[in-house]
């Protein structure tokens, strides 16, 4: 019977040593699981921030490309009006060449002669 007894009680030691490393592996992947939990909130924290970036940095650049449209618009009216004013300068001359004694086409050719000189950025 004492026999029964002492091979009933290493066999209760030894099921409690399982049981004890069963429990000591399973504290041990619960604490793994926990930090693997807390690596991905960081990563999709990381993941939302870098797409809030990436929506400012489109946003940026849909309102530089609206202004640069702007400014070429702006540009290619101004270079109009350039045109403009050099073939009205070219009209004038010529009918200032027609009649020499016209004095108020020589300001006027002046005045636009002035024009002209205040956009050499423009004169392509």
């Amino acid at each position: 019977l004492q026999a029964r007894y002492r091979d009933a009680e290493e066999r209760a030691a030894s099921h409690a040593n399982a049981l004890s490393g069963q429990a000591l592996k399973t504290r041990e992947l619960s604490e793994a699981l926990e930090e693997e939990k807390r690596a991905a909130a960081s990563l999709r924290a990381e993941v939302d921030q870098m797409a809030t970036h990436k929506r400012m940095m489109d946003s940026d650049a849909d309102g530089r490309a609206r202004l640069l449209d702007q400014t070429q618009r702006e540009l290619r009216s101004a270079r109009d009006d350039l045109e403009i004013a050099r073939q009205r300068e070219a009209t004038l001359q010529a009918r200032l060449q027609q009649q020499p004694n016209a004095g108020n086409m020589q300001g006027e050719i002046a005045s636009l002669r002035g024009q002209l000189a205040s956009l050499p950025h423009l004169q392509a």
